[in-house]
């Protein structure tokens, strides 16, 4: 049995329409995907690059409402097919 991750992305970066539901948080530092759940920036991501050399310079830190060092990542809808022109 194999889980596939959805395609997720910044919120900022997708327009409205094809922004999905919150599956993830972002980190603006170290570019990679941490979980809904945990509540502080550590461990392993859950998307990412398989190799860090460097740990992010937000490590360690909360996942705090307001701040701007992270945002939620959504789900990325398909793209809405154009109508058959008549």
């Amino acid at each position: 049995m194999s889980f596939r991750f959805p395609e997720a992305a910044p919120a900022s970066q997708i327009a409205p329409e094809r922004r999905g539901p919150a599956v993830a948080r972002f980190c603006h530092g170290c570019q990679q995907l941490y979980p809904l759940l945990r509540a502080r920036h550590v461990g392993r991501p859950i998307y990412g690059r398989d190799l860090v050399t460097s740990t992010c310079s937000y490590e360690g830190m909360a996942f705090a409402h307001g701040a701007t060092w992270w945002e939620e990542a959504v789900e990325v809808l398909p793209a809405v097919a154009a109508p058959a022109a008549a």
